[in-house]
């Protein structure tokens, strides 16, 4: 990905709980963005995971901001642990904000979510049904409590109840995100990626993705959405996202299921890459 050119930023900003949240932003220095774009990191990691892809939408005339959410990356916040998750949508209320005060935002307007990024993302999008005209959502975790023990489930449902935030394992291995061992070793070393996740988090998750399932008709119906998902995930299944793209009743909708890809659809280097396939998508709309 070639980087020459890239004016980048670095911001903080105190949300609506008094903590500190670190965003950044990067855009060409050479021509002005036509578009904007609003990176939403997963489950564990944050917005510097995602510089390929920053450079990458630079490159198609986007101007990209990202917000390390609190509790993650180098925002404060006790790591992987939210009250609620609206807070969560809070945060990326604030990042769109800032970047509608500083008029950044155009008439195309971009959203991109991974995993747990991408469930934010959708409930964004039902919440805040205005705010952006297009969305790429990546490997959503909509269904968090699936391959889960029922023993570890129902500790958590009961820790929830008493120990809100003590800290567990996520359990996700850097194996399951992507076969590219260079990665893998990126993440692994790595001080801003955690793999920490609370009782509280956990169980807001679920019923934020069962929240996003019973509101499916609460999106805007000219919103233009990209799903992308590995077939060979192992963290979030294909099958849920296909379930809810076919239920899905926006107008520009399109479905990605990419064979032989993990989790992460950044590192992909098998086949046609993503980011080929996000250059079709975006000029199929005109973006």
């Amino acid at each position: 990905m070639v980087t020459v050119g890239i004016q980048h930023r670095e911001y903080s900003v105190v949300n609506k709980n008094s903590l500190s949240l670190y965003y950044q932003s990067w855009e060409s220095d050479a021509r002005a963005s036509t578009k904007t774009a609003h990176i939403v990191h997963g489950l564990g990691d944050h917005t510097g995971c995602y510089e390929e892809l920053a450079h990458f939408l630079v490159s198609r005339d986007f101007k990209v901001y990202g917000l390390d959410l609190h509790g993650f990356g180098r925002s404060e916040g006790k790591r992987g642990h939210v009250v609620c998750i609206a807070d969560h949508i809070s945060d990326l209320k604030l990042l769109h904000t800032i970047m509608q005060q500083k008029n950044d935002l155009s008439q195309n307007n971009l959203i991109y979510g991974q995993s747990f990024g991408g469930l934010l993302a959708l409930a964004y999008l039902q919440k805040y049904p205005d705010d952006y005209t297009h969305a790429v959502i990546s490997a959503p975790a909509l269904n968090p409590a699936q391959n889960v023990n029922p023993l570890l489930l129902s500790l958590s449902r009961m820790c929830n109840s008493i120990l809100p935030s003590l800290p567990f394992q996520n359990r996700i291995k850097t194996e399951q995100l992507t076969e590219d061992t260079d990665a893998q070793d990126a993440y692994r070393d790595d001080p801003y990626v955690h793999q920490t996740i609370t009782p509280r988090l956990f169980t807001e998750m679920i019923r934020l993705s069962k929240s996003i399932r019973e509101n499916i008709r609460h999106f805007k119906k000219d919103l233009h959405i990209l799903l992308i998902h590995g077939e060979a995930d192992e963290v979030t299944n294909h099958r849920d996202t296909l379930s809810f793209y076919e239920q899905i009743t926006v107008i520009g909708k399109k479905m990605e299921i990419v064979q032989g890809m993990k989790h992460d659809p950044i590192t992909y280097r098998g086949g046609e890459t993503v980011y080929e396939l996000l250059s079709d998508w975006f000029g199929s709309v005109g973006m």
